[in-house]
């Protein structure tokens, strides 16, 4: 989910997260989609809200165009960030 290609081509499931212009064949659906008010994704997290559902169910239908331009580095698993100082803290709770 880091890479727009890797969206079009099938994943462990062998399913396109996205198939452009067809949503219901676009394995992201699903997974975004709540049922009995849980989703698969985004995982641990709560789910999307049916407007943010409704934008990338309406994107897709679209044609799901790449309308991004790549601004900076990427990371990877084996390419992680590099930081040159530590976090700053701006609240204690004791």
């Amino acid at each position: 989910m880091t890479d727009f290609a890797g969206l079009l081509k099938g994943g462990e499931s062998g399913d396109a997260a996205i198939v452009p212009g067809n949503v219901e064949a676009s394995a992201i659906i699903r997974e975004i989609t709540p049922v009995d008010g849980k989703s698969e994704m985004p995982k641990n997290l709560p789910s999307l809200k049916p407007t943010e559902i409704e934008l990338i169910r309406k994107w897709i239908a679209a044609g799901a165009e790449r309308d991004v331009v790549e601004t900076g580095p990427r990371y990877t698993q084996e390419k992680p960030p590099v930081y040159t100082r530590g976090p700053s803290i701006t609240t204690m709770q004791f």
